[in-house]
């Protein structure tokens, strides 16, 4: 079954895609999610890069919807055929590294009676596992910006899952507890808020 891209955060549920690595300190995540991004010294302050650097970052909490599945052709669209409709903004599909017999599905939203009865008829069920959706321009930095901010505070991440595509970015980042999320939250916001300052201010000498 196709597996989707995914950064592991490295706790104990696998969550991951195929032969993805065990874990990943806050440095090591850093540096596959967005990368760590430095300016020469003789930087000058500049405003014509202003709204070049706006990055709106939006954080809300999701519930996943999940089911375990057989790790054959055609499982995937077996799950995904009653919710055609229900137009999904996140799809996560994976096998587990130690158990290649068996894979997992992941989705959201799952919003109203007909998309939750068409969940559970595929073998959907609501994750238990707390998550932030984030969604923003994408900017050099972020990824490191954010995982460095919550390692800072101690927040460790059951994972960590980013994409870009053209100039938007979106991540799904799962914890250990709902009060993990919640102090997650406007450190996310204000990492970003970061780097959108930093781009702001800074426009480095040819």
């Amino acid at each position: 079954m196709p597996a989707t891209t995914a950064i592991n955060g490295g706790m104990t549920a696998p969550r991951m895609v195929q032969d993805a690595p065990p874990s990943y300190a806050p440095e090591a995540l850093a540096r596959r999610v967005g990368g760590i991004v430095g300016y020469r010294s003789g930087a000058r302050v500049s405003k014509s890069n202003f709204k070049e650097a706006r990055m709106a970052v939006r954080v809300k909490p999701i519930t996943l919807w999940r089911a375990e599945i057989e790790n054959r052709p055609g499982a995937l669209a077996a799950v995904l055929e009653p919710l055609r409709d229900a137009g999904l903004h996140v799809l996560m599909g994976y096998r587990y590294p130690e158990n290649h017999a068996r894979a997992a599905v992941e989705v959201y939203p799952i919003a109203g009676k007909k998309a939750v009865q068409a969940a559970q008829a595929a073998g959907l069920s609501a994750a238990s596992i707390p998550a932030l959706l984030v969604e923003g321009d994408d900017k050099p930095g972020l990824g490191y910006a954010l995982s460095a901010s919550l390692g800072e505070a101690g927040i460790s991440m059951d994972f960590f899952i980013g994409q870009v595509i053209g100039k938007r970015c979106s991540a799904v980042i799962g914890f250990e507890t709902d009060e993990q999320a919640r102090k997650a939250t406007p450190l996310i916001k204000k990492a970003a808020a970061g780097r959108r300052k930093a781009r702001m201010s800074v426009k480095t000498r040819r």
